[in-house]
């Protein structure tokens, strides 16, 4: 495959011709798909703060009081 060079005057060529698809992003599909990515984003990291709020208490009784103050320091 030859590469194409754009040069003064020259635009290039539409993403559809380079992959044959078009963009996602000059689509209708793209505000569905941003709020459901948006959406398992949060999901992801509301599931990690419950599960780390869940590990604290388990975690400072089984350290005991010294030890966790050194985990902490």
């Amino acid at each position: 495959m030859t590469e194409r060079h754009v040069g003064p005057g020259r635009e290039p060529p539409p993403a559809e011709a380079v992959l044959g698809a078009p963009d996602l992003l000059d689509t209708p599909a793209a505000g569905p798909a941003a709020l459901r990515g948006s959406a398992l984003r949060t999901a992801g990291y509301v599931l990690a703060l419950v599960l780390s709020l869940a590990a604290a208490p388990l975690l400072i009784r089984h350290l005991g009081q010294v030890r966790f103050g050194r985990y902490i320091t």
